[in-house]
């Protein structure tokens, strides 16, 4: 009876010669010998292997990349959307204030005005409300927040800076927002908008 363990002691069969074999069960010749398929070389084996590995490292590398572009596309649509509700903010605000009651900081990054609080029809005066300002600060100064009389709010966070200015009628805003991605990349913002008083 034919032993796949006598090619153990097969003197025949030269070092070199050495194969991975497949035997086949399920063909037995009429000399009730098993025979065997042809056999892959080691070498070929530890080649393909390779191959296999080289190919899902470059799937997971171009997987990984695309995650980090789409955290970041992500990102950036995020404190866009951030910077413009902000502006959109302090501009609905700032359109009442008066050039003659707006006072802007040395640093520039902080401004205070007055809106009006009501309209006296009949006389025709208008009776101005509590100061209100906007400034940096927080815990790591990249808070805005809005200070009127006693209560201060918050109206945007991972503000970068901010900056004002004044002329004529006519008052500026430079806004700047930035944020890490997930990918840890630092991502940027900038806007900048020129509001009308009406006052």
């Amino acid at each position: 009876m034919f032993s796949p363990f006598s090619l153990l002691n097969n003197k025949k069969m030269k070092p070199n010669k050495w194969r991975l074999f497949f035997l086949s069960c399920g063909k037995v010749n009429k000399d009730k010998k098993c025979s065997f398929l042809k056999g892959f070389p080691l070498v070929e084996m530890l080649v393909a292997v390779s191959i296999f590995v080289i190919l899902v490292f470059s799937v997971l590398a171009v997987l990984i990349a695309g995650q980090r572009v789409w955290d970041d596309g992500e990102t950036q649509m995020d404190i866009q959307f951030e910077a413009r509700r902000i502006m959109q903010r302090m501009s609905e605000e700032l359109t009442y204030a008066n050039p003659d009651n707006i006072t802007i900081s040395d640093t520039q990054d902080a401004i205070t005005f007055i809106v009006p609080s009501s309209y006296n029809y009949t006389t025709g005066n208008i009776e101005w409300g509590n100061q209100i300002q906007y400034f940096l600060g927080g815990a790591n100064g990249h808070t805005l927040l809005r200070r009127e009389g006693a209560n201060t709010a918050v109206i945007g966070r991972n503000v970068s800076s901010v900056r004002f200015t004044l002329n004529g009628d006519r008052v500026g805003i430079q806004l700047v927002l930035s944020k890490q991605s997930p990918s840890r990349n630092n991502l940027q913002v900038e806007l900048n908008s020129q509001v009308s008083l009406r006052n």
